[in-house]
């Protein structure tokens, strides 16, 4: 477009000139903004790249703190509020990046058209007359000016672009204290990581006592379940936690599955089918249909989990489901079918085979499936499981049968046995402040110092012969398959109180605050207090009925399997 000659009109001119220098100003004033802006978004830029959340010297130096003092929840809050701090660094810097980007387009738009406008609207002075070769020079220099421009637009825009696309648009991991830094190889959980989770029968230790800020209350199979989802294969195992997963098994007489779900939704992450595993026998064991083909609980110790089925099937996967190790225990039967769960202590997983010949209790290597450690056990059948305790300065594996015994958990080494039991023996031992109590139907319920010593008996309730007891270290409850439930002290063994329940029981009870929560086969839940006195609580009808105790997570959501199905119960 050719520019026009400068009016002779002095108002003409006066009104031309004015529109002139609008478009002048805009021009310059857009073109510093977008200079400085640009220099704003290169700064920006730098430290974008340069400050790494996961890198940063302050988590670094907590991380450290934290392996030194893996149990210091003090340290572990520190990291997830500075965590929470630099991630919001993190965004608001990407954020302004993004903001600041849009915003150079706009003023680059703004200073071109304006630019445009003052070139087009550039008045040029009257002159004398034409001369061909100065207008000539000055249309080169005018199509160099906008060369220029041009390039100077289009190499602002170009960076523009670069630092943008050149900015992370996922923000760095969330750094989690529990594994503020993790080794290259599996770590062995202590005794305090394992109580941190739920990893086996009745959470480590056997106790299924739980103290949260939120718990359930009341439930139903429609009220107040978070999810609801369901495994292809049938079991009587309970679930266990691991961070994030859920574990459990299933099995008929010709599959056996391990199953991973999702915490959060339940769904499946990986099932695993255990099959071709190492001397395997051809023949399975009699199983009763109320024992069924998966009655042990799972363990898992953040590395692996492990499962055993009725026909001595022992495997190990990993996290990701891939197997690790497995092999054939040697099962050969017993009237009902073996369910015994496993324990874990350290890098140690046990095992307990009782039955009508060839009974034993053994240590594996979680990592390699070795055998440890194994004793020959001079018994008959038994269904209880074994447990770790930490009784005083040791950690001792207390096994049920018709003799209470207690091994090491490390070596192995008999530290103690009484003959107390007869009968089908089911309950698991439990323990409080050192003390351990054993007991089976028509037999004493008997409590044993950390020494072995028999501190005093009592044959006088009625006795589960399935469920386990649960102690606060001041009472003990336990309940009958009938529904009779007892109140127990634990300084001398006395009954406080006797009450019936109305339901039959083979879930064990679960301590959960101050309360004391009881489910019946049929599902029907009864909450009592935790006290000297009887005193009912809330009692309801769930409609999801239960043979498998419940398992919790620290959010107080609690996890419960009726068969093929598993429900997450929201805490309330």
């Amino acid at each position: 477009m050719r520019r026009p000659v400068l009016p002779q009109d002095e108002e003409v001119r006066k009104s031309w000139i004015d529109w002139y220098d609008v478009a002048k100003k805009t021009t310059i004033a857009s073109g510093v903004f977008s200079l400085i802006l640009f220099i704003l978004l290169i700064y920006n830029h730098i430290n974008l790249n340069r400050d790494d959340v996961l890198d940063s010297p302050v988590l670094i130096s907590l991380k450290q703190q934290l392996r030194e003092s893996p149990n210091d929840q003090s340290i572990k809050d520190i990291i997830r509020d500075t965590d929470a701090s630099l991630r919001a660094q993190y965004f608001s810097r990407y954020h302004k990046q993004n903001s600041g980007g849009v915003l150079l387009t706009l003023t680059l738009t703004v200073f071109f058209l304006s630019l445009r406008i003052v070139w087009i609207n550039k008045p040029l002075p009257p002159e004398p007359g034409p001369d061909p070769h100065k207008a000539a020079e000055h249309r080169r220099e005018l199509r160099l000016g906008r060369r220029a421009v041009w390039g100077l637009v289009l190499v602002m825009c170009c960076t523009s672009l670069w630092l943008y696309m050149s900015v992370p648009h996922e923000a760095p991991g969330y750094v989690d204290p529990a594994a503020a830094e993790k080794p290259t190889g599996p770590v062995i959980p202590n005794w305090d990581a394992l109580m941190a989770q739920w990893p086996s029968f009745r959470g480590q230790g056997g106790n299924a006592r739980v103290e949260l800020s939120k718990a359930p209350k009341k439930w139903s199979a429609t009220e107040n379940i978070r999810w609801h989802e369901k495994v292809s294969l049938d079991g009587l195992n309970s679930p266990v936690i691991w961070g994030d997963r859920l574990f459990l098994s299933g099995a008929i007489k010709t599959q056996r599955y391990v199953y991973c779900l999702n915490l959060k939704n339940g769904k499946t992450v990986w099932r695993k089918q255990v099959k071709d595993v190492d001397f395997s026998p051809e023949e399975h064991p009699h199983v009763e249909d109320f024992t069924g083909y998966a009655a042990p609980t799972v363990a898992c110790d953040g590395n692996n989990v492990y499962a055993i089925f009725a026909n001595g099937d022992f495997v190990a996967f990993n996290m990701d489901g891939e197997l690790q190790w497995s092999h054939n225990v040697g099962i050969e039967g017993n009237m009902y079918g073996y369910s015994a769960s496993l324990a874990l202590y350290k890098d140690k997983v046990y095992v307990q085979v009782d039955q009508d010949e060839g009974s034993f209790v053994a240590a594996f290597d979680t990592l390699e499936g070795t055998a440890v450690w194994e004793k020959e056990r001079d018994m008959g059948a038994c269904w209880a499981s074994p447990v770790v305790a930490k009784l005083k300065d040791s950690f001792q594996l207390l096994v049920m049968g018709p003799d209470a015994v207690s091994y090491d958990a490390d070596s192995g080494e008999e530290l103690w046995r009484h003959t107390l039991m007869s009968g089908d023996i089911a309950p698991t031992p439990i323990t409080a402040n050192d003390i351990t109590y054993v007991v089976n139907m028509s037999n004493p319920l008997t409590a044993i110092d950390a020494s072995g010593k028999i501190l005093w008996k009592n044959t006088d309730g009625a006795w589960p012969d399935t469920s386990s007891p649960v102690t606060d270290g001041t009472y003990i409850w336990l309940i009958d398959s009938g529904g009779i439930m007892s109140c127990v002290s634990c300084a001398d063994g006395k009954i406080i109180y006797e009450e019936m329940i109305e339901g039959r029981f083979t879930v064990s009870p679960t301590i959960v605050n101050d309360e004391v929560m009881f489910v019946s086969e049929e599902g029907k839940v009864t909450f009592i207090a935790r006290s000297d006195k009887f005193e009912v609580k809330r009692q309801f009808d769930s409609g999801i009925p239960l043979k498998a105790s419940p398992a919790f997570d620290a959010k107080g959501n609690m996890y419960l399997r009726n068969g093929k199905d598993v429900y997450c119960v929201k805490a309330q």
